[in-house]
């Protein structure tokens, strides 16, 4: 569930309740933006509601509008072949209580995060394949690809793409700072003739001010594999999949520049920081880091 707190209200991708028939095919009831009043933090209120299509996974508000992006794989209409993709739902949220959705843009991608900044939105979404067997539909685990694909919403009833970054594995988070956007990538790779699996990420900072024409500015290599990301001034923050934390300066044109290492106590699920703390979640536990890093 992603959540994103706006004044009195947070409003959250909630995700739907997964059924299973007599035929093993998946339906999916339920899923939308949930709105809840938290203007009592020790009293929130659930207060509204929207219909999204599909599992509702990343949210972004900006003014009176939530952006909501969604999956729909393994969605069975008809017995026909399951519906694949997602899609990025506009609503207006002037009245929180009445969200009411005022635009709609469909993608080949499942959709899973949002962010928005003036009148461009970033999308991340994988490209999930889904394969018809003896026994059903299934869909396999590793995406073929994942993209960035950026978004002109200044008209929020018709969004529309301008532009598209693709990279070779799945990408894990992103980040923006003006008009460079920072993606984490995360590949699955098989080891030797075994079906173990091993985890390869990058860091990729993009230059997207030409949406139509997004290049690479530059790129860092890890053996394990990042899957939280945050920036802090000049230094970009790295949570990995093996339980560490690594400081990175961006500034730094020669190597990979780590600054700061930190030990966490296990995966950590989402990273922040403000005033030189970094806060990660970690299973049940909340780890603080102050700086400097020595």
């Amino acid at each position: 569930v992603d959540v994103v707190v706006s004044g009195d209200y947070a409003f959250a991708a909630e995700a739907p309740v997964s059924k299973t028939d007599k035929q093993n095919r998946v339906t999916t009831q339920g899923g939308g933006l949930r709105v809840v009043n938290v203007s009592d933090p020790k009293a929130p209120e659930w207060c509204g509601y929207a219909k999204t299509s599909g599992e509702a996974k990343g949210v972004f508000v900006s003014g009176k509008l939530a952006y909501v992006v969604t999956t729909h794989f393994m969605s069975y209409r008809h017995n026909h072949e399951p519906q694949s993709g997602g899609e990025l739902h506009i609503f207006d949220i002037s009245e929180p209580v009445k969200p009411v959705e005022i635009g709609k843009y469909h993608s080949r991608l499942s959709l899973k995060q949002v962010l928005v900044f003036q009148d461009r939105a970033y999308l991340l979404g994988d490209d999930v394949p889904i394969e018809k067997t003896d026994t059903g539909w299934i869909r396999h685990y590793q995406s073929n690809y994942s993209s960035l694909l950026i978004m002109d919403v200044s008209n929020p009833r018709k969004p529309r793409k301008i532009g598209e970054y693709k990279t070779r594995t799945m990408t894990m988070d992103v980040v923006l700072d003006g008009s460079s956007v920072i993606l984490l990538t995360s590949g699955v790779m098989k080891t030797g003739g075994g079906s173990a699996f091993n985890y390869r990420g990058n860091l990729l900072m993009l230059d997207a001010t030409h949406p139509s024409n997004i290049s690479l500015k530059r790129k860092y290599m890890y053996i394990t594999g990042g899957i939280r990301l945050s920036i802090l001034g000049d230094y970009i923050l790295i949570a990995e999949k093996d339980g560490s934390l690594h400081v990175i300066d961006r500034t730094n044109n020669i190597n990979r520049g780590d600054v700061g290492f930190w030990r966490l106590d296990t995966e950590p699920t989402a990273i922040s920081a403000k005033n030189d703390v970094i806060y990660v979640s970690t299973g049940n536990r909340l780890q603080i880091f102050q700086l400097p890093w020595n």
